[in-house]
């Protein structure tokens, strides 16, 4: 407020000024009042803004959205509520409130803050109290948050997927687009242990290690299927837990349920699967239809048994000298050397072959004959042998 400014001249006769001093005193009390009025109006806004909610009763709700929750184990869950009247909070925060744990300090404790941290299952009562002794509680019940496992797939054409869980479909069913990797974990885990998985791709067979704990298993961005997979649980989560899966199959649909590292999917035939549940049961629970289809199609177990017919007549020319060759056949091992043109392995007994070796001799130039094998659960050996090494396995049951 704009106030006037009074000067007395020199040698005025201040009795000649009785109405000038007057009017200044009028004025400088008017002054005055506005500006107490207004200084007493500030105060009274300022302190009812932040004492009266706390001066009246103070509603157990407005208590509850001031304790906020943490969880320190992954397997506690904490219930709370959301803030829904923030000036008052603010208030409440400038005015120190004091948290107290009352019963049961073991379930739960709470910081200077209202940071309420979850340390067993049960029920305690978390109490905050005003400067001014004003007080509400809060019952907290900390419960143990559901075990689950849950993945997530890579899809051709869409890619990664949101992560589902315990038997939820993962992938598609109806579009003929094949899964091209996956990830597997488990949520609020209660026991040391990892889940591991692997895959059979396109190309690249099994792969050699199983992956584990949310890895990758598969590729991405090679526009290879999956074909196949095992999953299995480790330490004391395989001990009170079992791992149920299956496989939505090109030309087959749903297989029946895998378990604990069992292979789920197919084999041979070049198909893709489409889509994938998993569950996570209690040791010893069976999940409903296991055991009562294949989980796994192999097509050498496809093939119906033959009638053996009459050995095919081979003949040999002189060039045909120079190579020999001897397989190792399912049920009958390492056959005799045959030379260029003959038949190694057997026809008509459905046996599969295992191993090769393929060898020069009398050759009349230098070099060698190197060759690789396609592998069953494997897919195509990293390098080519040579020279009568052997190309395949042995023992494995695996077929080329």
């Amino acid at each position: 407020m704009r106030q006037r400014k009074y000067t007395l001249p020199r040698h005025t006769n201040i009795a000649n000024q009785g109405p000038r001093i007057g009017a200044f005193l009028i004025d400088l009390a008017i002054s005055l009042a506005i500006t107490l009025t207004l200084l007493f109006g500030c105060f009274r806004f300022v302190f009812n803004f932040k004492t009266k909610p706390l001066y009246t009763k103070i509603e157990e709700e407005r208590i509850k959205s001031q304790l906020f929750f943490k969880s320190e184990s992954g397997a506690l869950d904490y219930y709370g509520v959301e803030s829904e009247n923030e000036p008052f909070l603010n208030a409440l925060k400038s005015f120190y409130l004091t948290y107290i744990p009352e019963a049961n300090p073991d379930v739960a404790s709470v910081d200077s803050n209202g940071l309420v941290t979850g340390l067993s299952v049960g029920k305690t009562t978390i109490t905050a109290r005003t400067k001014n002794g004003k007080e509400a509680s809060y019952v907290v019940n900390v419960i143990k948050r559901p075990i689950k496992i849950s993945y997530a797939t890579h899809v051709q054409k869409i890619g990664w997927q949101d992560y589902v869980s315990n038997g939820d479909i993962a992938g598609t069913t109806d579009k003929g687009y094949r899964l091209e990797s996956i990830k597997i974990k488990i949520e609020n885990q209660d026991y040391d242990g990892n889940i591991e998985y692997r895959t059979h791709i396109q190309s690249f067979g099994w792969e050699k290690a199983f992956k584990k704990n949310n890895q990758m298993s598969g590729t991405e961005g090679l526009a290879k299927r999956l074909e196949a997979i095992e999953i299995k649980l480790t330490g004391e989560m395989a001990t009170h837990y079992d791992v149920y899966y299956q496989v939505y199959a090109q030309k087959f649909g749903w297989l029946g349920w895998a378990r604990n590292g069992e292979s789920s999917g197919t084999a041979g035939y070049a198909y893709r699967f489409e889509a994938i549940k998993i569950k996570l049961v209690n040791k010893g629970e069976v999940v409903e239809g296991y055991g009562k289809a294949d989980a796994f199609k192999d097509y050498d177990d496809e093939l119906p048994p033959k009638t053996p017919g009459p050995k095919p007549q081979t003949t040999t020319s002189k060039d045909d000298q120079y190579i020999s060759y001897t397989t190792h056949v399912q049920k009958i091992g390492w056959q005799p050397y045959v030379l260029g043109g003959q038949m190694a392995g057997t026809e008509g007994n459905a046996y599969r072959l295992e191993g090769i070796k393929i060898k020069l001799q009398n050759a009349p130039y230098t070099g060698n004959i190197e060759y690789r094998t396609h592998i069953q659960s494997f897919g195509w050996e990293s390098t080519f042998k040579k020279n009568n090494q052997m190309s395949g396995t042995e023992g494995l049951a695996k077929r080329l």
